[in-house]
């Protein structure tokens, strides 16, 4: 049976407020509820969408968005719980200020899905997308379209350790069912959208485009510590970009870390929001990462 290709929507172009939350959102659900590495569970329901997957992948294990009425929180909010707990697997939820009902924060931290805090949900018009920020000499780019530069790709995005008591993100098992999944999907791609940045040769840094939700999604940017305040994660995410407003998308989006919000900023991305991220551990741990 023949793998399927990548998941990518047709262009969003709605650049008013509204618009561009509903990118932001559009993208975040395609992308980590339908637009993963590895097969997975979704769940694309009236009132939710989330995703089950790995059994040690919160990133995997995802609630996306959520509508729910004051009525039927309380039980949405156990079933979602219980699925994840059957596993078991950790997750995480991401919270906009727009998912309901209004207390919807409160109503996690009683379901032991505790705020562990907030990434800015942010936007660029690719059609003011300035030239490719200036990068220290040595620098290249590479797209990821092989066993080589996949498995490059994944460690560059292994390489900080682990929260305490966490395993590696991308152990070998993990690493090989990627391949298998993925490696056939890269040949069907519109262009990579996935990139290695190298200096002097070496894989140092990465990002990753999702065009799964009809924007240009940005994810996966990272750069090894001895690589870092080079330009080179500005260069990767533009290099994405790039690739999303060649291809003819209007909107990019991104949810920034605290490392990532000034490079996000200088390449003229603005914050319309902040998603508020919970995490829910079996048992109902709180998370201490």
């Amino acid at each position: 049976m023949p793998h399927a290709g990548p998941v990518i929507g047709p262009p969003l172009l709605d650049t008013s407020p509204e618009g561009l939350r509903a990118a932001l959102e559009a993208d975040s659900i395609a992308t980590r509820v339908l637009g993963g590495d590895l097969p997975n569970e979704p769940h694309l329901d009236v009132d939710a969408s989330w995703a089950v997957g790995d059994a040690m992948d919160p990133f995997v294990n995802t609630v996306a968005s959520a509508r729910f009425t004051p009525e039927t929180a309380a039980g949405r909010i156990a079933e979602i719980v219980a699925r994840y707990d059957a596993l078991p697997a950790p997750f995480i939820w991401w919270r906009a200020p727009f998912h309901t009902p209004a207390d919807l924060g409160e109503r996690l931290e009683a379901a032991h899905v505790f705020a562990v805090g907030e990434a800015p949900a942010m936007t660029l018009d690719l059609g003011a997308l300035g030239p490719r920020p200036d990068v220290t000499p040595g620098f290249e780019l590479r797209g990821v379209t092989d066993e080589a530069t996949v498995r490059a790709y994944l460690a560059i995005l292994d390489a900080d350790p682990p929260p305490a008591g966490v395993s590696s993100m991308f152990p070998p098992e993990k690493v090989d069912r990627i391949l298998a999944n993925l490696l056939p999907r890269l040949a069907l791609e519109p262009a990579p959208l996935r990139v290695l940045g190298l200096l002097d040769g070496r894989p140092v840094s990465t990002s990753r485009l999702s065009l799964a939700g009809g924007a240009a999604g940005i994810y996966s940017v990272a750069t090894l510590r001895e690589a870092r305040g080079r330009g080179i994660g500005a260069a990767v995410t533009w290099a994405c970009l790039a690739t999303g407003r060649d291809l003819g998308y209007r909107i990019a989006t991104l949810q920034s870390s605290d490392m990532g919000l000034g490079i996000y900023e200088r390449l003229g991305f603005v914050e319309q929001f902040r998603y508020a991220i919970h995490v829910h551990i079996p048992g109902g741990a709180r998370f201490e990462g």
